[in-house]
């Protein structure tokens, strides 16, 4: 599959942003839904269905009852007090338009 969502789905999360996969939302979705072979190969057949089903249940539902920081560290593992560490949106953005 051609696109970012399947550059995304094709890269593991520590290539993303030099953390700790724990500490990066794609890492949590390719964990949950079996892993990121599992996600790739879905994601290049046209599937979204498991990653969409899995940021309603983890981030979309929760938006909107609970604090952002929770809603962030439940669903990447990025610690809930301190600053936002956004090396990864970086890295992403860096790759994707640079």
């Amino acid at each position: 599959m051609n696109g970012a969502a399947g550059r995304l789905a094709d890269q593991p999360a520590q290539a993303c942003s030099g953390m700790d996969q724990r500490h990066h939302g794609i890492a949590s979705a390719q964990r949950d839904l079996g892993g990121a072979e599992t996600v790739a190969v879905a994601v290049r057949a046209g599937d979204h269905s498991g990653l969409l089903e899995w940021l309603q249940r983890n981030v979309h539902q929760r938006a909107s009852l609970v604090p952002v920081r929770e809603v962030i560290h439940d669903a990447t593992g990025m610690p809930a007090e301190g600053p936002v560490d956004t090396n990864a949106f970086v890295a992403h953005l860096r790759n994707r338009y640079l």
